[in-house]
């Protein structure tokens, strides 16, 4: 069995090391980077099975993830997790 690989778009760096000793831990492919330009860089360039967004649907990082990823083709297929701080 393959390992699940996931791809966070986290810009707080200290949240992106305790998401990735968890990640790492279980046993995940998990990377981490701070923000969109480096996210679309990697997923055009590594296969990635799901992709978690660090932050609430309202806040810079997230909206533009997901509106980049909604205006591709190849990329819009992929999972979106969302961490936020709170939930309605």
């Amino acid at each position: 069995m393959t390992k699940l690989s996931l791809l966070a778009v986290d810009p707080d760096l200290a949240s992106a090391r305790a998401l990735s000793e968890a990640f790492t831990r279980a046993d995940f492919g998990f990377r981490a980077v701070p923000d969109v330009r480096r996210a679309l860089s990697v997923l055009r360039s590594t296969p990635v099975d799901v992709v978690l967004a660090v932050g609430n649907v309202d806040t810079p990082v997230v909206s533009q993830l997901l509106g980049s990823l909604a205006h591709d083709a190849t990329l819009s297929r992929l999972p979106v997790v969302l961490l936020g701080d709170t939930a309605l």
